[in-house]
Protein backbone atom coordinates (compact mmCIF):
# COMPACT_ATOMS: atom_id res chain seq x y z
CA UNK A 1 0.00 0.00 0.00
CA UNK A 2 1.11 3.58 -0.68
CA UNK A 3 2.08 5.48 2.46
CA UNK A 4 -0.53 7.94 3.64
CA UNK A 5 0.15 11.64 3.36
CA UNK A 6 0.06 13.61 6.60
CA UNK A 7 -3.11 15.61 7.31
CA UNK A 8 -3.08 19.23 6.22
CA UNK A 9 -2.26 21.86 8.85
CA UNK A 10 -4.82 24.48 9.84
CA UNK A 11 -2.72 27.32 8.38
CA UNK A 12 0.18 27.74 5.97
CA UNK A 13 2.54 29.07 8.64
CA UNK A 14 3.70 27.85 12.03
CA UNK A 15 3.16 30.06 15.13
CA UNK A 16 6.77 31.19 14.67
CA UNK A 17 6.02 32.29 11.10
CA UNK A 18 7.71 29.46 9.20
CA UNK A 19 6.07 28.21 6.02
CA UNK A 20 4.81 24.65 6.57
CA UNK A 21 6.15 23.45 3.23
CA UNK A 22 4.80 19.99 2.41
CA UNK A 23 2.34 17.75 0.60
CA UNK A 24 -0.79 16.88 2.59
CA UNK A 25 -4.11 15.06 2.47
CA UNK A 26 -7.07 17.36 3.04
CA UNK A 27 -7.33 21.10 2.62
CA UNK A 28 -5.72 23.85 4.69
CA UNK A 29 -8.55 25.51 6.60
CA UNK A 30 -7.03 29.01 6.42
CA UNK A 31 -4.85 29.33 3.28
CA UNK A 32 -3.81 32.94 3.96
CA UNK A 33 -0.41 33.42 2.29
CA UNK A 34 0.38 36.56 4.29
CA UNK A 35 -0.43 39.24 1.72
CA UNK A 36 -1.01 42.69 3.22
CA UNK A 37 -1.71 46.10 1.72
CA UNK A 38 -2.65 47.23 -1.76
CA UNK A 39 0.72 46.34 -3.31
CA UNK A 40 0.58 42.84 -1.83
CA UNK A 41 -2.89 42.29 -3.21
CA UNK A 42 -1.65 43.24 -6.66
CA UNK A 43 1.02 40.53 -6.42
CA UNK A 44 -1.24 37.74 -5.21
CA UNK A 45 -2.55 35.31 -7.84
CA UNK A 46 -5.67 33.22 -7.29
CA UNK A 47 -7.84 30.97 -9.39
CA UNK A 48 -10.52 28.33 -9.21
CA UNK A 49 -10.87 26.02 -12.20
CA UNK A 50 -13.63 23.41 -12.35
CA UNK A 51 -14.43 20.99 -15.15
CA UNK A 52 -17.05 18.28 -15.61
CA UNK A 53 -17.02 15.43 -18.12
CA UNK A 54 -20.17 13.45 -18.89
CA UNK A 55 -20.75 10.82 -21.55
CA UNK A 56 -21.68 13.54 -24.04
CA UNK A 57 -20.11 16.85 -22.94
CA UNK A 58 -17.10 18.48 -21.31
CA UNK A 59 -17.63 21.84 -19.58
CA UNK A 60 -14.86 23.94 -17.98
CA UNK A 61 -15.19 27.08 -15.85
CA UNK A 62 -12.55 29.34 -14.29
CA UNK A 63 -12.24 32.61 -12.41
CA UNK A 64 -8.69 34.02 -12.22
CA UNK A 65 -7.68 36.99 -10.05
CA UNK A 66 -4.27 38.56 -10.79
CA UNK A 67 -4.77 41.76 -8.77
CA UNK A 68 -4.28 44.28 -11.57
CA UNK A 69 -6.31 42.11 -13.93
CA UNK A 70 -8.94 39.40 -13.61
CA UNK A 71 -9.95 36.83 -16.19
CA UNK A 72 -12.85 34.40 -16.45
CA UNK A 73 -13.72 31.78 -19.02
CA UNK A 74 -16.25 29.06 -19.76
CA UNK A 75 -16.14 26.56 -22.59
CA UNK A 76 -18.18 23.53 -23.60
CA UNK A 77 -17.26 20.66 -25.90
CA UNK A 78 -19.56 18.07 -27.43
CA UNK A 79 -17.68 14.78 -27.17
CA UNK A 80 -17.33 12.87 -30.40
CA UNK A 81 -17.68 16.01 -32.54
CA UNK A 82 -14.20 16.94 -33.79
CA UNK A 83 -15.48 19.38 -36.40
CA UNK A 84 -17.41 22.11 -34.58
CA UNK A 85 -14.82 23.04 -31.94
CA UNK A 86 -15.53 24.40 -28.45
CA UNK A 87 -18.24 26.88 -27.55
CA UNK A 88 -16.40 29.59 -25.58
CA UNK A 89 -16.83 32.71 -23.46
CA UNK A 90 -14.05 34.82 -21.96
CA UNK A 91 -13.86 38.17 -20.20
CA UNK A 92 -11.18 40.46 -18.74
CA UNK A 93 -11.52 42.98 -15.92
CA UNK A 94 -8.91 45.73 -15.38
CA UNK A 95 -7.81 45.90 -11.72
CA UNK A 96 -9.82 42.73 -11.12
CA UNK A 97 -12.97 44.65 -10.24
CA UNK A 98 -15.35 42.03 -11.68
CA UNK A 99 -13.96 39.20 -9.54
CA UNK A 100 -14.43 38.39 -5.86
CA UNK A 101 -12.49 35.42 -4.53
CA UNK A 102 -13.45 32.99 -1.76
CA UNK A 103 -11.30 32.89 1.37
CA UNK A 104 -10.77 29.12 0.99
CA UNK A 105 -11.72 26.35 -1.41
CA UNK A 106 -14.40 25.05 0.96
CA UNK A 107 -15.56 28.36 2.39
CA UNK A 108 -17.19 31.33 0.73
CA UNK A 109 -18.06 32.47 -2.76
CA UNK A 110 -15.95 33.13 -5.83
CA UNK A 111 -17.93 35.50 -7.99
CA UNK A 112 -17.61 37.09 -11.42
CA UNK A 113 -20.10 39.83 -12.25
CA UNK A 114 -19.90 41.95 -15.38
CA UNK A 115 -22.20 43.12 -18.15
CA UNK A 116 -20.73 40.30 -20.25
CA UNK A 117 -21.61 37.42 -17.94
CA UNK A 118 -21.95 35.97 -14.47
CA UNK A 119 -20.22 33.08 -12.66
CA UNK A 120 -20.87 32.23 -9.01
CA UNK A 121 -18.94 29.39 -7.33
CA UNK A 122 -20.26 28.76 -3.79
CA UNK A 123 -18.21 26.30 -1.76
CA UNK A 124 -18.49 24.44 1.52
CA UNK A 125 -17.10 21.18 2.89
CA UNK A 126 -19.54 19.10 0.87
CA UNK A 127 -18.69 20.64 -2.53
CA UNK A 128 -19.48 23.47 -4.92
CA UNK A 129 -22.54 24.94 -6.61
CA UNK A 130 -21.61 26.75 -9.81
CA UNK A 131 -24.21 29.09 -11.32
CA UNK A 132 -23.61 30.27 -14.87
CA UNK A 133 -25.14 32.93 -17.10
CA UNK A 134 -22.87 33.57 -20.09
CA UNK A 135 -23.10 33.66 -23.88
CA UNK A 136 -20.84 31.10 -25.57
CA UNK A 137 -19.64 31.73 -29.10
CA UNK A 138 -18.45 29.43 -31.84
CA UNK A 139 -17.64 30.46 -35.41
CA UNK A 140 -19.66 33.66 -35.20
CA UNK A 141 -22.73 32.06 -33.61
CA UNK A 142 -23.80 32.83 -30.03
CA UNK A 143 -25.70 30.59 -27.61
CA UNK A 144 -26.61 31.42 -23.99
CA UNK A 145 -25.42 28.98 -21.33
CA UNK A 146 -27.43 29.14 -18.12
CA UNK A 147 -27.94 26.88 -15.15
CA UNK A 148 -26.05 25.08 -12.41
CA UNK A 149 -23.20 22.62 -11.98
CA UNK A 150 -23.08 20.68 -8.69
CA UNK A 151 -19.81 19.05 -7.60
CA UNK A 152 -19.32 16.82 -4.54
CA UNK A 153 -15.92 17.00 -2.84
CA UNK A 154 -13.66 14.06 -2.03
CA UNK A 155 -10.18 14.06 -0.44
CA UNK A 156 -8.10 16.96 -1.76
CA UNK A 157 -4.37 17.03 -2.19
CA UNK A 158 -2.93 20.16 -0.58
CA UNK A 159 0.52 21.45 -1.51
CA UNK A 160 2.25 24.19 0.47
CA UNK A 161 5.26 25.10 -1.63
CA UNK A 162 8.18 27.47 -1.18
CA UNK A 163 8.94 29.02 -4.57
CA UNK A 164 12.55 29.70 -5.66
CA UNK A 165 11.97 33.32 -4.64
CA UNK A 166 11.18 32.15 -1.09
CA UNK A 167 7.53 33.23 -1.50
CA UNK A 168 4.65 30.85 -0.71
CA UNK A 169 2.31 29.06 -3.07
CA UNK A 170 -0.71 26.97 -2.10
CA UNK A 171 -2.73 24.69 -4.35
CA UNK A 172 -5.58 22.30 -3.62
CA UNK A 173 -6.44 19.69 -6.24
CA UNK A 174 -9.21 17.07 -6.62
CA UNK A 175 -10.31 14.88 -9.54
CA UNK A 176 -12.77 12.09 -10.21
CA UNK A 177 -15.49 13.87 -8.23
CA UNK A 178 -19.19 13.15 -8.60
CA UNK A 179 -20.93 15.97 -10.44
CA UNK A 180 -24.26 16.91 -12.02
CA UNK A 181 -25.04 19.32 -14.84
CA UNK A 182 -28.35 21.15 -15.02
CA UNK A 183 -27.63 23.52 -17.89
CA UNK A 184 -29.30 24.99 -20.93
CA UNK A 185 -27.04 25.67 -23.94
CA UNK A 186 -29.15 27.47 -26.50
CA UNK A 187 -32.11 25.16 -27.08
CA UNK A 188 -30.18 22.12 -25.82
CA UNK A 189 -30.70 20.78 -22.29
CA UNK A 190 -27.64 19.32 -20.54
CA UNK A 191 -29.05 17.42 -17.58
CA UNK A 192 -26.42 14.76 -16.95
CA UNK A 193 -24.16 13.25 -14.31
CA UNK A 194 -20.40 13.04 -14.72
CA UNK A 195 -16.99 13.38 -13.12
CA UNK A 196 -15.32 16.63 -12.13
CA UNK A 197 -11.92 18.18 -11.49
CA UNK A 198 -11.09 21.13 -9.24
CA UNK A 199 -7.96 23.30 -9.04
CA UNK A 200 -7.98 25.98 -6.31
CA UNK A 201 -4.73 27.96 -6.15
CA UNK A 202 -3.36 30.98 -4.28
CA UNK A 203 0.24 32.08 -4.83
CA UNK A 204 2.82 34.83 -4.82
CA UNK A 205 3.95 33.44 -8.16
CA UNK A 206 7.26 34.26 -9.78
CA UNK A 207 7.21 37.09 -12.29
CA UNK A 208 7.96 34.62 -15.09
CA UNK A 209 6.11 31.36 -14.55
CA UNK A 210 5.76 28.30 -16.74
CA UNK A 211 4.01 25.00 -16.21
CA UNK A 212 2.83 21.87 -17.91
CA UNK A 213 -0.28 20.19 -16.55
CA UNK A 214 -2.51 17.22 -17.21
CA UNK A 215 -5.90 16.33 -15.74
CA UNK A 216 -8.27 13.50 -16.56
CA UNK A 217 -11.25 11.58 -15.19
CA UNK A 218 -12.78 8.21 -16.05
CA UNK A 219 -15.20 5.57 -14.85
CA UNK A 220 -13.23 2.32 -14.77
CA UNK A 221 -14.78 -0.94 -16.05
CA UNK A 222 -15.24 -2.13 -12.45
CA UNK A 223 -17.19 1.04 -11.61
CA UNK A 224 -14.51 2.92 -9.69
CA UNK A 225 -14.00 6.63 -10.30
CA UNK A 226 -10.52 7.60 -11.51
CA UNK A 227 -9.02 11.08 -11.33
CA UNK A 228 -5.51 12.23 -12.19
CA UNK A 229 -3.47 15.42 -11.72
CA UNK A 230 0.07 15.78 -13.07
CA UNK A 231 2.35 18.80 -13.44
CA UNK A 232 5.95 19.77 -14.12
CA UNK A 233 8.14 22.90 -14.02
CA UNK A 234 6.05 24.84 -11.50
CA UNK A 235 6.02 23.09 -8.11
CA UNK A 236 9.10 20.92 -8.48
CA UNK A 237 11.32 19.61 -5.68
CA UNK A 238 15.12 19.74 -5.65
CA UNK A 239 15.25 16.68 -7.96
CA UNK A 240 12.95 18.31 -10.53
CA UNK A 241 9.96 16.15 -9.57
CA UNK A 242 6.53 17.79 -9.51
CA UNK A 243 5.02 17.68 -6.02
CA UNK A 244 1.29 17.76 -6.89
CA UNK A 245 1.18 14.52 -8.88
CA UNK A 246 -1.61 12.31 -7.60
CA UNK A 247 -4.25 9.78 -8.62
CA UNK A 248 -7.66 9.37 -6.98
CA UNK A 249 -9.58 6.09 -6.88
CA UNK A 250 -13.15 6.50 -5.64
CA UNK A 251 -12.12 9.76 -3.99
CA UNK A 252 -9.09 8.41 -2.08
CA UNK A 253 -5.78 9.96 -3.14
CA UNK A 254 -2.46 8.27 -3.75
CA UNK A 255 0.63 10.37 -4.60
CA UNK A 256 2.76 9.79 -7.68
CA UNK A 257 6.36 10.70 -8.50
CA UNK A 258 7.70 13.18 -11.02
CA UNK A 259 6.79 13.05 -14.70
CA UNK A 260 8.17 14.31 -18.00
CA UNK A 261 5.93 15.96 -20.58
CA UNK A 262 6.89 15.53 -24.24
CA UNK A 263 5.00 18.29 -26.06
CA UNK A 264 4.75 18.36 -29.87
CA UNK A 265 5.34 21.57 -31.81
CA UNK A 266 1.65 21.63 -32.79
CA UNK A 267 0.38 21.06 -29.26
CA UNK A 268 -3.29 21.08 -30.23
CA UNK A 269 -2.92 18.63 -33.10
CA UNK A 270 -0.34 15.96 -32.32
CA UNK A 271 0.28 13.37 -29.62
CA UNK A 272 1.68 14.32 -26.21
CA UNK A 273 3.63 11.87 -24.02
CA UNK A 274 3.64 11.90 -20.23
CA UNK A 275 6.01 9.44 -18.55
CA UNK A 276 7.44 8.89 -15.08
CA UNK A 277 10.92 10.24 -14.50
CA UNK A 278 12.16 7.20 -12.61
CA UNK A 279 9.58 4.69 -11.32
CA UNK A 280 7.47 3.80 -14.38
CA UNK A 281 4.17 4.51 -12.62
CA UNK A 282 2.91 6.80 -15.40
CA UNK A 283 3.03 5.86 -19.09
CA UNK A 284 0.44 7.87 -21.01
CA UNK A 285 -0.15 9.36 -24.40
CA UNK A 286 -2.64 12.12 -25.04
CA UNK A 287 -4.52 12.56 -28.32
CA UNK A 288 -5.97 16.09 -28.73
CA UNK A 289 -9.43 16.66 -30.19
CA UNK A 290 -9.25 20.47 -30.05
CA UNK A 291 -8.00 23.23 -27.78
CA UNK A 292 -8.69 26.45 -25.96
CA UNK A 293 -6.00 29.11 -26.48
CA UNK A 294 -5.04 32.47 -25.04
CA UNK A 295 -2.33 34.77 -26.37
CA UNK A 296 -2.43 37.89 -24.24
CA UNK A 297 0.20 40.64 -24.00
CA UNK A 298 -0.74 43.70 -21.95
CA UNK A 299 2.86 44.62 -21.03
CA UNK A 300 2.35 44.20 -17.27
CA UNK A 301 0.76 40.80 -17.78
CA UNK A 302 1.19 38.32 -20.60
CA UNK A 303 -0.09 34.80 -21.12
CA UNK A 304 0.74 32.30 -23.84
CA UNK A 305 -1.57 29.43 -23.11
CA UNK A 306 -2.82 26.34 -24.89
CA UNK A 307 -5.15 23.81 -23.25
CA UNK A 308 -5.88 20.92 -25.63
CA UNK A 309 -8.76 18.64 -24.69
CA UNK A 310 -8.92 15.02 -25.75
CA UNK A 311 -8.30 11.45 -24.64
CA UNK A 312 -5.61 9.62 -22.70
CA UNK A 313 -4.29 6.12 -23.36
CA UNK A 314 -1.73 4.01 -21.52
CA UNK A 315 -1.40 2.85 -17.94
CA UNK A 316 -0.90 3.90 -14.33
CA UNK A 317 0.75 1.77 -11.65
CA UNK A 318 -0.89 2.63 -8.33
CA UNK A 319 -0.57 0.80 -4.99
CA UNK A 320 0.59 -2.44 -6.62
CA UNK A 321 -2.17 -2.31 -9.25
CA UNK A 322 -1.74 -1.54 -12.95
CA UNK A 323 -4.70 0.47 -14.26
CA UNK A 324 -5.32 0.53 -18.00
CA UNK A 325 -6.28 3.97 -19.35
CA UNK A 326 -8.28 3.60 -22.54
CA UNK A 327 -9.78 6.84 -23.81
CA UNK A 328 -10.22 8.75 -20.55
CA UNK A 329 -11.19 12.36 -21.34
CA UNK A 330 -9.27 15.32 -19.99
CA UNK A 331 -6.96 18.20 -20.75
CA UNK A 332 -3.28 19.00 -20.98
CA UNK A 333 -1.79 22.47 -20.75
CA UNK A 334 1.35 24.36 -21.68
CA UNK A 335 1.39 27.83 -20.14
CA UNK A 336 3.96 30.60 -20.01
CA UNK A 337 2.96 33.66 -17.98
CA UNK A 338 4.48 37.03 -17.11
CA UNK A 339 2.59 38.51 -14.18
Amino acid sequence: MTARLPPAPATLFSPAGHLLDGVYAGGVADPDIGVRGALGCLRQKEWHYLSVCTTTHFVAVAVVQLGYLANAFVYAVELGDRTSGPWQWEALSPLGRAALFASAADRGVTDWQSRHGRIVIAGDRSGWQVDLDVALRNRGESRPLRGRISVARAEPLALVHRLPTGKPAYTEKEAGLRADLDLRLGDQTLRESGLATSDWTRSLAQRETRWKWASMVAQLPDGRRLGLNLSAEVYDDARGHGRENVVWLDGALQPLGGVRFTVPAAADQHTWRIDSLDDGAVALRFEPAGARRQDLDLLVVASQFVQPFGRFFGQLAVGGEVIAVDGAFGVVEDHRARW
